[in-house]
């Protein structure tokens, strides 16, 4: 049983804060009364054994390096495993994915007070991350994040991943995909309007993660 009890509660906006403001307004909300806030969004399936394995690891405390746990990983179930079993495990990397993902209380208000006045502006950065990147890896996600400079309300996720770079901070998330985003091809979607991208493929792993780190790998 994932739920022995549950409780739904629906907020309304009076007003239309957008895709992004209304993101984080509502993990302010939630952290404001709860230790931690997992996000599922309306185009996103995850089976119940991951979700259980992403609560278990949000009830303890995070290495102080980890900004969230999520659960999308671009590589599929491997078609040799069997059925059964504990074959997935968590990983560490300094990529964020907004596709089912959990934060603590501490983290995120660490993130939202730094972000209050943040220019969005890569220069100086320091982090291992960042300087062990190509560099047209750099200029791609410096012409990302020139969007929050023009407009830091464009969106959350990359607010997040500035977040990351700047402060050398990691995100954890499964060996092998553990959720799925089902909005692609929709022309009702926001960001998803196009097809599945070439490397989405094969199928999600849906049982349970081991609490332990695979690897101190970062990739």
């Amino acid at each position: 049983v994932l739920f022995r009890s549950l409780e739904i509660t629906w907020t309304y906006r009076e007003e239309n804060l957008g895709i992004a403001d209304n993101l984080l307004f509502s993990v302010d909300e939630v952290l404001r009364d709860f230790q931690s806030c997992i996000v599922i969004e309306d185009d996103v399936s995850i089976s119940s054994r991951p979700f259980q394995s992403l609560m278990r690891k949000l009830r303890s405390p995070l290495p102080l390096d980890v900004f969230t746990v999520g659960l999308f990983s671009g590589l599929p179930k491997p078609v040799f495993l069997r059925i059964g079993g504990n074959w997935n495990a968590w990983r560490k990397t300094p990529y964020f994915s907004a596709w089912g993902w959990g934060v603590q209380r501490e983290m995120w208000f660490k993130f939202r007070n730094a972000t209050i006045n943040e220019k969005w502006a890569t220069e100086g950065f320091s982090s291992k991350h960042w300087i062990s990147m190509q560099k047209e890896s750099q200029e791609s996600w410096e012409y990302r994040f020139g969007k929050l400079r023009e407009n830091p309300r464009f969106t959350w996720d990359y607010q997040i991943q500035y977040f990351t770079f700047k402060n050398n901070y990691v995100h954890v998330l499964p060996i092998f995909r553990s959720a799925d985003n089902e909005g692609f091809g929709d022309a009702r979607s926001t960001n998803t309007k196009l097809e599945r991208p070439y490397w989405y493929f094969g199928k999600t792993y849906e049982e349970f993660i081991s609490q332990e780190f695979s690897s101190n790998s970062k990739v």
